[in-house]
């Protein structure tokens, strides 16, 4: 393990078959799972992008090609991503990442899919920042469950290829030891309850030792608690996207109201955005302004991946300190929304 938990991950296939989705507890593990099952070799990474990812391909052995996926206008450089792709040599099993940085950008454009495809290389969307609604033409998709939810897991990946043993599929062995691990933790948080963890957790690494199904997050606590990966497609199956969609976007055209020269609008896409982003001097000054007014934002990325930068991308490290998302959550009014806009006016 190279994380606070493994990349390894046990899904089930959906029952909805139009879906064709399956599970992850988290995104990071959907990648791992593709890097598997599509034996990718060589990946064409974007440098504005979360360091684990990076991270993931990297601890894989694979080659990896970086280009700058956004100017300091947070618009898509198309020319120079185009320019960078065509120099590139497909020699086996390379593969182009894609991110809907904010799900404000969109899908690949159609100039690039073609040279792709000319070039036999194939794509990946990180559409982490995306509920499973949206629609892409690109094969392998990685939608971000937990992040635009409130949902302590849950990735949801739409994939080319499915290689690897579902739950169901499990050997009947491995499934014992699975259901006797969480039997014997249940039962013993139950009995212990009122002590410290630590004395639960004692026993519980006792348990991991068999089996390589079971492991502890940063915080020392087992991480198959009664988690059930049912529940990602249960709320999937009952959730109303449009209404959320609807209800971000109006969020995110208010900021653009108290904010009318920050960012260029009229080519992002505004069907369900994650946050918004506000270019500023201090990114990181605001931020702890607005949460000492009780007001969570946060950045994306404050340390890009060391590899990225070596490729002397200035755009995306001037992004990384000068970008900060404001919320546009379902649940906030446009009251909250203008209230965190004065808050910002007059730091």
């Amino acid at each position: 393990m190279i994380y606070n938990r493994s990349l390894q991950d046990f899904f089930t296939s959906s029952d909805k078959d139009s879906d064709e989705l399956i599970s992850f507890l988290l995104g990071r593990n959907a990648f791992n799972y593709l890097i598997n099952s599509l034996k990718i070799k060589t990946i064409i990474l974007p440098s504005y992008i979360c360091p684990l990812v990076v991270d993931i391909f990297k601890n894989s052995g694979i080659k990896i090609f970086f280009y700058s996926n956004l100017d300091s206008h947070l618009q898509v450089p198309l020319k120079q991503i185009i320019s960078i792709v065509s120099k590139i040599e497909n020699t086996n099993q390379t593969f182009f990442l894609w991110h809907d940085f904010l799900n404000i950008i969109g899908d690949i454009p159609d100039k690039l899919y073609e040279l792709l495809d000319k070039k036999n290389i194939e794509s990946i969307v990180d559409a982490t920042h995306s509920l499973p609604s949206k629609n892409y033409k690109c094969k392998n998709v990685v939608f971000g469950f937990r992040k635009l939810l409130n949902q302590p897991f849950g990735a949801l990946l739409r994939a080319e290829k499915k290689q690897i043993t579902p739950l169901n599929e499990l050997s009947q062995i491995k499934l014992f030891k699975f259901l006797l691990a969480h039997k014997v933790k249940t039962n013993l948080l139950l009995m212990f309850k009122r002590f410290d963890y630590d004395l639960v957790n004692y026993f519980l690494k006792k348990i991991i030792i068999y089996s390589d199904l079971y492991s502890f997050d940063k915080n020392n606590y087992f991480i198959n608690q009664s988690y059930n990966y049912n529940k990602i497609h249960s709320v999937h199956n009952e959730l109303d996207y449009q209404k959320i969609g609807n209800k971000r976007k109006q969020n995110f055209l208010q900021y653009c109201n108290n904010f009318p020269k920050n960012i260029d609008t009229h080519n992002l896409d505004f069907s369900s955005p994650y946050g918004f982003p506000l270019i500023v001097k201090n990114n990181k000054s605001l931020r702890g302004h607005l949460w000492n007014h009780g007001i969570h934002s946060f950045l994306l990325w404050s340390s890009l991946h060391k590899d990225a930068l070596e490729y002397n991308n200035k755009d995306s490290n001037y992004l990384s300190k000068s970008t900060i998302i404001l919320p546009v959550n379902q649940d906030l009014t446009i009251d909250e929304i203008n209230k965190i806009s004065n808050i910002i006016n007059v730091y």
